[in-house]
């Protein structure tokens, strides 16, 4: 180990139907994301004093440090959130995934 990619966890909301997370998820590939992954969660937070308690759906995005300001730019632009969950985090992978991962990011 010791490639480092980056990881972006966001989320959407429930009620986007899943050909709309299809949709997010390809306009990410076509900026660059090597790999963009989607599941159901269970969410629990307070929003305007109000605890809310949701499913949504959790997005997780590979890319290459190269696109990630990019590809963060691009997650701005088109989530539906007015304060959108964005985290980023540094992994270590093994050199096959950090190689795949970066052939995978340089499309734009």
């Amino acid at each position: 180990m010791g490639a480092k990619i980056n990881l972006i966890k966001t989320t959407l909301p429930k009620s986007i139907r899943e050909f709309e997370i299809t949709n997010f998820s390809q306009t990410l590939l076509d900026c660059g994301a090597a790999c963009v992954s989607h599941s159901i969660v269970s969410s629990a937070y307070y929003w305007e004093g109000e605890m809310v308690s949701e499913e949504e759906w959790a997005i997780e995005v590979k890319v290459a440090v190269s696109k990630l300001d990019v590809i963060l730019e691009k997650i701005k632009e088109i989530h539906p959130y007015d304060i959108p969950q964005i985290l980023v985090a540094k992994y270590e992978s093994s050199i096959d995934y950090f190689e795949w991962v970066a052939k995978n990011s340089v499309r734009n």
